[in-house]
């Protein structure tokens, strides 16, 4: 008889899912640990940046590159320092 138990081949940690319950198990540090949604800390953090902000929160960030910094410091500082500016600004609009 088969199971309804599928695992992931391309980590280190022993990775399952319930595909019947949608529940992810994962073992770490020898403790296994459950979890309904493969979504990391976003389900945490998501609605508590929705009450401080006051509006959902939406993306901010580099236009896909190869390298993840321009590799100058002063430019990586000041497109931070943008970056963050348009992350926190009050209206939606700016972070498109």
């Amino acid at each position: 008889a088969g199971t309804d138990l599928l695992y992931v081949k391309n980590t280190e940690s022993d990775v399952f899912l319930d595909v019947q319950t949608q529940l992810t198990y994962v073992l770490l540090s020898g403790r296994w640990y459950r979890s309904r949604a493969d979504k990391g800390a976003w389900g945490f953090v998501r609605p508590r940046l929705t009450a401080l902000l006051g509006r959902e929160p939406v993306y901010v960030g580099r236009e896909a590159a190869a390298s993840p910094a321009t590799g100058n410091y002063k430019v990586h500082q000041e497109e931070e320092r943008a970056l963050v500016a348009r992350a926190l600004d009050d209206t939606a609009e700016a972070a498109a």
